[in-house]
């Protein structure tokens, strides 16, 4: 298939000349240009017609022995495992005219060298950040760049930064300058570093560190030092040393000549000393790692960063305190037992990584090593901020007199209970099952951020500690519990989690003291939600929201009260009552300064979700876009709180018959939930069972059946095959093998289906009515009508007592019962059931249910002669608003309809 007619193939590549000496194809890739030349090789441009792309193809000049194109061969899959959103992308490796290829992502945009030419430092910061996330994930897979400097990192249109040439091929070398250029000595350094001999010399000098200049081992803590030359470059506006070649910079760097910043640069000096520790000399006095480095420069950024701002003296000296006293002391507080008592953490991960990471393979050998490379990022980041917020506190009390002892208090519990978070976690990965592994990205990005820690106006909105010492104890323990049972909850053991704080609740209790209750509660209400109790959780957040409320614990009291908008207004349909909570919580996270964090977006989910299960579209549609533009700019589009919302703008998109763009935020959700949970993580089914819908509304029975097998097998591995989300996939399962026609199976699940809803929910919530309604359609079809009538009816009963009788799920179960009257002989029953489904789908946005339901009421007119033309006049013109919705195989059908009554 050769490429696309439309413009995304005609890019910034330069056009073919005449009789150029370009191939037409490297392996599946059409090639479009060249991108760039050098000594090692060039760049191509590349189409990708399989699945539609741009690539980035590096083909080499040289060629090597053929152990040598094993060993680069071998590597370059490993780089190509590493998926992160901040590395550009490895699709392919392969050999083409006796040399090596590589097929990357193409990234549209410019190198991070051009980019911070034309920002501020606030952004050129937060780019940094990503590029050192990108770093930092590849340490985290046992690969080492080399070569990192900014001409090395693009910035994407989107404005995500992704690292790339971990020491492969690059184009336009030859026409760098000579502090740009790569020094490349050994004659196997053809592809990647890697593989480079020992004693070997690859890199760019003004970016390497001393031990690379010294022939030395390299390792992650060499690409830190680059980074941090290539920040200084950005935030300064020029390197930290000067040279004009490979000796000038030879000799600076290893003499640690480093010049003093411009004068009228306006770096903070926080900054500076982040950056120059990740300079020093002897890599042993860096930065344990990236993401300790990355865990500082994040918790200097505007976005994160309390300034201290108290005036007060520090001995005899007089020294301010504030930003001014804390950066002038934190190079001596990294040398003493502040600094080494925020290691606890560090080293504890350190021991324990090893014995995780072979537990996670032995689970899971498929899926074990790269989900545990994943989480194990996420834990470098956890320990090292940490580490720092656990150093900083230390001090805290000498040089700020805001921290008093009750605060430093307040904050070591907060810190306690960060690390009881981390331990719980990490006991459960050093004897991982198949299910931690499924959820261990989950588990890990639910651990507490330890800044906030730090951060004096929570504290101050926590209750304070019990002045009797052996009741705070007590309290302490049960806290302990409460948070290694929420990782129960991150791990997927629902009902396991249940249990054990249904006794958590009995013992704060005995405890006596009130805001330790009311905590219990919630945690165990969240549990008892999660198995559908849901009876039990109105319960317990009734008696926590009184008792946070006593006891002015307000962060705690808008979390509840954003629960019970969600186990009222979403799980058990009470719609009305959901919103006025919901309100009140949104209203709350305003109080808090949360309402545009990612952790205020929890009320905002639930408003839109209860939006849209009303049937308040464009209300639905606003609250769902600010979700999205809130985590975009927090956290950015590559994230996994990005999943959550996509699915359900994908949802509001089928609701308003929108296929296509439901189609593309169900991809994009699915993409992000397997890269970041795994492909068998029970958010994968949520997306997949939405993608089956979309291919059977499609026609797509085979792409349909495939995503539905594969959903089902995951509920019913993870959620238990008797659970509300297997009844669920059982559902979606069961509508697409009637659509084949195969009644038996179809039976068998549906039934499951609807048993599964009402034991979960009750009888008469909306859940089952929706598997009734399946359970009627597949009826219908088999010609038992008076069983259809049965299920249809009650369905009916159901959605009208708990939606109203003008809510659009009214609407599938009128069209129900007009097909069981209409196949009975009953038109004037039909026409007045499809009527009024017309009505609804039309009332509600629904343009391909209305067309549908206009057929039907053509096929009942049309029984009778006297209405024949209007019954043709109907189907036409639901042909044609088929037609405009890009139906085609609906339309398909109308058309034979028509054609046989001769149009």
């Amino acid at each position: 298939m050769g490429a696309p007619e439309d413009d995304k193939t005609r890019v910034e590549a330069a056009p073919r000349p005449e009789g150029d000496d370009l191939p037409r194809r490297i392996g599946r890739f059409h090639v479009l240009g060249r991108l760039g030349v050098g000594a090692q090789g060039q760049v191509l441009l590349g189409y990708d017609a399989d699945l539609n792309r741009r690539v980035a193809i590096k083909l080499l000049r040289g060629t090597g022995g053929p152990d040598e194109r094993d060993r680069m061969r071998r590597e370059a899959q490993a780089l190509a495992l590493l998926s992160h959103p901040n590395v550009v992308q490895v699709y392919e490796v392969g050999e083409y005219a006796n040399t090596l290829y590589l097929a990357m992502e193409y990234v549209s945009g410019s190198t991070l060298h051009t980019w911070v030419k034309n920002h501020s430092q606030r952004e050129i910061l937060g780019a940094y950040l990503q590029a050192g996330r990108g770093l930092a994930a590849a340490h985290s897979a046992g690969l080492v760049h080399r070569d990192f400097k900014p001409l090395n990192a693009m910035v994407g249109k989107d404005g995500r930064v992704r690292v790339m040439d971990f020491g492969l091929a690059r184009g336009e070398l030859a026409t760098r300058s000579p502090e740009e250029n790569t020094v490349m000595r050994a004659p196997t350094a053809v592809l990647w570093s890697g593989v480079t001999e020992a004693g070997s010399l690859m890199g760019t000098p003004a970016y390497m560190a001393p031990e690379h200049w010294n022939g030395e081992v390299v390792d992650a803590r060499t690409d830190q030092f680059a980074f941090c030359v290539s920040l200084w470059e950005g935030v300064y506006g020029e390197r930290p040393y000067a040279g004009k070649s490979t000796e000038d910079f030879r000799a600076v760097i290893l003499g640690n000549k480093r010049r003093e910043p411009p004068a009228a640069a306006k770096v903070p000096s926080w900054l500076r000393q982040a950056i120059e520790r990740g300079m020093q000399g002897d890599p042993a006095q860096r930065w344990p790692s990236m993401a300790a480095l990355l865990a500082e420069l994040e918790s200097g950024t505007p976005r994160r960063r309390r300034r201290f701002a108290a005036a007060a003296f520090l001995g005899v000296g007089g020294l301010v305190v504030g930003d001014v006293a804390y950066e002038n002391l934190q190079a001596r507080w990294q040398a003493d037992a502040c600094w080494d008592g925020g290691q606890e953490l560090v080293s504890q991960w350190e021991t324990a990584r090893p014995t995780a990471q072979a537990a996670f393979v032995a689970a899971m050998p498929a899926l074990g090593e790269r989900t545990f490379r994943r989480a194990a990022t996420i834990v470098d980041e956890f320990t090292a901020g940490w580490a720092s917020a656990k150093s900083k506190l230390c001090m805290m009390p000498r040089i700020d007199p805001r921290w008093s002892s009750d605060l430093v208090g307040r904050a070591e519990e907060c810190l306690l209970e960060a690390r009881w978070a981390f331990e719980s976690t990490l006991e459960r990965f050093v004897a991982a099952d198949a299910a931690a592994v499924q959820h261990a990205v989950a588990a890990v990005s639910d651990l507490p951020p330890p800044t906030t820690c730090l951060d004096l106006s929570y504290l101050a909105r926590q209750s304070p500690p019990p002045a009797d010492e052996q009741v705070r104890a007590e309290v302490l323990r049960v806290r302990q519990a409460l948070r290694q049972v929420r990782s129960l909850g991150a791990t997927g053991r629902f009902q396991e989690g249940l249990e054990q704080s249904r006794k958590l609740v009995t013992e704060a209790d005995a405890v006596g003291w009130r805001p330790l209750s009311a905590l219990a509660r919630f945690r165990a209400a969240m549990f008892a939600s999660d198995v559908t109790d849901l009876e039990q959780a109105e319960t317990w957040l009734e008696e926590a929201m009184v008792l946070a409320a006593e006891t002015g614990q307000d962060s705690l009291l808008a979390d509840i009260v954003t629960g019970m908008a969600d186990v009222v207004g979403g799980r058990m349909a009470r719609h009305e009552e959901g919103l006025r909570w919901a309100k009140l919580a949104q209203a709350m996270t305003v109080s808090l300064g949360e309402a545009d964090t990612v952790r205020g977006t929890w009320v905002l989910n639930i408003l839109g979700l209860i939006y849209l299960d009303r049937g308040q579209l464009d209300e639905a549609e606003e609250v769902m876009e600010q979700i999205l533009t809130i985590v975009r700019e927090e956290l950015g589009v590559d994230e996994l709180e990005m999943a959550g919302p996509l699915n359900n703008r994908g949802n509001l998109h089928y609701r308003r018959d929108r296929l296509e763009d439901a189609r593309v935020c169900y991809q994009r959700a699915l993409e992000l939930f397997e890269r970041i949970l795994g492909p068998e993580h029970p958010d994968v089914a949520l997306a997949l069972g939405n993608l089956a819908r979309l291919a059977l509304d499609r026609g797509d029975l085979d792409g349909a059946e495939r995503l539905g097998l594969r959903a089902l097998a995951i509920r019913e591995q993870t959620n238990g095959a008797e659970s509300l989300e297997a009844s669920h996939a059982q559902q979606d399962l069961g509508n697409i093998y009637r659509s084949r026609g195969e009644s038996a199976k179809a039976l068998e699940l549906l039934e499951r289906a609807a048993v599964g809803a009402a034991k979960a929910l009750g009888a008469e919530h909306p859940e089952v009515g929706y598997a009734l309604l399946s359970l009627g359609e597949l009826h219908v079809q088999r010609g038992d009508f008076e069983k259809a009538s049965r299920f249809y009816s009650r369905a009916l009963g159901i959605f009208q007592a708990s939606r109203g009788p003008d809510h659009l799920d009214v609407a599938p179960a009128l069209t129900g019962l007009g097909e069981v009257a209409l196949g009975r002989g009953r038109v004037a029953e039909a026409v007045r059931h499809f009527e009024r489904a017309l009505q609804l789908y039309a009332a509600n946005e629904r343009p391909r249910d209305a067309a549908w339901a206009r057929f039907a009421l053509a096929r009942a007119r049309w029984t009778r002669k006297a209405s024949q033309a209007e019954a043709r006049e109907l189907a036409r013109a639901a042909a044609e608003e088929l037609t405009a919705l890009g139906a085609a195989a609906d339309r398909a059908e109308v058309d034979a309809w028509l054609a046989e009554r001769g149009k």
